[in-house]
């Protein structure tokens, strides 16, 4: 098992102690026999892409020595991390497990005591992905959004259902059990960093946008009106479509962010076409059913 940075909300601060967390939680060790280990002392509003891969080649080189692995990261860029790691940490037929806390776990009231317990209970399960356990919810880590900064439900999964819960015992989903796949662990970080998030909005001129195509961007992910709507009354959208084409750039509309546990999320045929009609490589138009 690992700590990453003890969580943070607002202006709480990380823990410098590696073995804090085995004092202040002393329980853990009837549940697994629990290795800690800092890999660096940071707010997670300041991560980055290297920092994901840090974490990543971590739990590469301690792959063979535990059973699963759990992080505890700061709520800010949890999701980003949690799906980042899904992407990087290729063929993973282990759980990675992270969680962090709303209240920190020096105050009587802190939720971290039991998202860390579950967290670790979780991770030895048979689980064969990247996790975020939170408010005794298990969530896919690549499908987790954080809504709030103050309930201690602070994330939820988006268009997908939730991987597992704690009751009075720790419940997965039937379809999770079943055995781990066996393959072997590779590590895939050659991602491009250079990517653009548009939010559409009602009299948004996308012209504005348009510097961006200089800026050396090679993606755009455009945040559309509901499953990803675009305005088709707009020329506007069409001439920038058209700039990004000839930058040999891929494009994503996406759906605006729900927490509805819905089976797919289509964009309309309108919006889709606009896109098409640019030639611009459409990807992840459709969310598709778990």
């Amino acid at each position: 098992m690992m700590e990453e940075n003890a969580s943070q909300s607002g202006n709480f601060k990380p823990s410098h102690d590696p073995n804090c967390l085995l004092q202040q939680i002393p329980d853990l060790t009837k549940i697994a026999k629990i290795d800690s280990k800092l890999i660096f002392n940071k707010d997670s509003a300041n991560f980055c892409a290297q920092d994901w891969i840090i974490i990543a080649e971590t739990i590469y080189e301690n792959y063979s020595r535990y059973d699963g692995f759990v992080v505890i990261h700061g709520t800010d860029t949890m999701s980003y991390t949690a799906s980042a790691l899904s992407f990087i940490l290729q063929g993973l037929n282990k759980p990675v497990i992270l969680t962090g806390s709303q209240i920190p776990l020096s105050e009587v009231a802190s939720d971290g005591r039991n998202n860390v317990i579950n967290a670790v209970r979780f991770a030895g399960e048979d689980i064969a992905e990247v996790c975020i356990f939170f408010g005794s919810r298990l969530i896919r880590g690549n499908k987790s959004t954080k809504i709030s900064e103050f309930d201690l439900r602070a994330f939820e999964t988006v268009n997908a259902p939730y991987l597992g819960k704690v009751g009075l015992d720790i419940i997965l989903r039937e379809s999770y059990r079943h055995p781990s796949p066996q393959r072997n662990l590779e590590l895939k970080t050659d991602f491009d960093t250079h990517v653009a998030i548009i939010k559409i909005f009602p009299n948004i001129n996308i012209s504005y946008f348009e510097t961006l195509l200089q800026t050396g961007i090679r993606g755009i992910v455009i945040e559309g009106f509901g499953a990803g709507n675009l305005p088709d009354k707009d020329e506007r959208f069409d001439a920038f479509f058209k700039k990004c084409q000839e930058k040999d750039m891929s494009g994503l509309s996406q759906p605006n962010v729900s927490t509805e546990q819905q089976n797919t999320n289509d964009m309309s045929g309108a919006s889709r076409q606009k896109i098409l009609d640019a030639s611009l490589p459409l990807i992840g138009a459709k969310k598709q059913p778990l």
